[in-house]
């Protein structure tokens, strides 16, 4: 039987998560922010590490009605082993043999070990950031007319980097975040996620950007810079009395990292929303970032 021994994160997490960025392309939930902030939003994800450099992850988990489930982030050599050794475990605990959210990279070697199934609903989208910056394609005609309309109507609308913020700025975005509605969010998730990633950007290593209109916040933007020229986009909110703010703020956000070097930027998932599906599409991503429900193969 297999004995994983789970603790709640610490820095041995943040090490582990670090050594996988840098061998592979970096996912959203394999940021230490995105994933405590997210995974940890009932206050129960816990972690076990496995094999050299695996991840075991659990915790309650929104896209399966709130059940606590397992995940599995690591090498893809070790894959095969350390996920039978999952399978093992909840089998041990009376728990159906499933492990969530794998992404790609994990499973690349055991397709024919296993039942590997596209979770299409949590697959990641990411932008290619020189293409988005320029808007040269007639692909984003649509996109420039949008942006180009914005500013014609605001002339004064300007990006501030927030590098320190202060107590009065904090207070003011935390201001904004509150009083800016989201579409699909019944439960507040998303606006505590975004609170606390506020709360704890120093913790998360997020970066802050914001867009004004004369002294009035219109778009707040958290990021994180990740390894091989990608950039997490944790966080975009935007006050759409401003027609086509959102736009506009990812727009200038692909200029600045375009700028400091940055290729990609990955706007995470649409959670099977239709109407962020649609939207996302339409950015016209380079790549997506494939995750995976992983099961025992069945006998033919």
């Amino acid at each position: 039987m297999s004995n994983l021994e789970f603790t709640k994160p610490d820095e041995a997490l943040r090490r582990r998560l670090e050594f996988l960025n840098q061998d592979f392309i970096p996912y959203a939930d394999t940021m230490p922010g995105t994933l405590i902030a997210w995974w940890n939003l009932y206050n129960d994800l816990e972690y076990a590490p496995i094999g050299s450099s695996g991840i075991v992850i659990r915790s309650s988990y929104l896209q399966s009605g709130n059940r606590v489930v397992y995940t599995y982030l690591g090498d893809p050599g070790q894959a095969s082993q350390d996920i039978q050794s999952i399978f093992e475990y909840e089998q041990s605990i009376n728990q159906e043999r499933v492990v969530y959210s794998v992404p790609k990279y994990s499973i690349e070697q055991i397709r024919n070990d296993f039942d590997c199934e596209n979770d299409v609903d949590i697959s990641e989208y990411v932008i290619d950031i020189p293409l988005f910056s320029e808007l040269a394609s007639k692909d984003y005609k649509k996109i420039r007319r949008k942006i180009n309309k914005i500013r014609l109507e605001y002339p004064s609308l300007y990006t501030k980097d927030l590098v320190s913020i202060s107590h009065t700025e904090r207070e003011e975005i935390s201001n904004f975040i509150k009083k800016i509605p989201v579409e699909n969010d019944i439960d507040d998730d998303e606006n505590r996620v975004m609170l606390e990633s506020l709360d704890k950007l120093d913790m998360y290593d997020l970066k802050v950007s914001c867009i004004y209109n004369d002294d009035e916040i219109v778009a707040v933007c958290m990021y994180k810079n990740a390894p091989h020229g990608h950039v997490n986009i944790n966080h975009i909110r935007a006050d759409h009395k401003y027609p086509h703010s959102f736009l506009y703020a990812l727009h200038e956000l692909a200029i600045k990292l375009g700028k400091e070097g940055f290729s990609h930027m990955n706007i995470e998932q649409d959670l099977g929303l239709e109407g962020l599906r649609t939207f996302k599409s339409r950015l016209h991503p380079s790549m997506m970032l494939e995750k995976y429900t992983v099961r025992p193969r069945k006998d033919p």
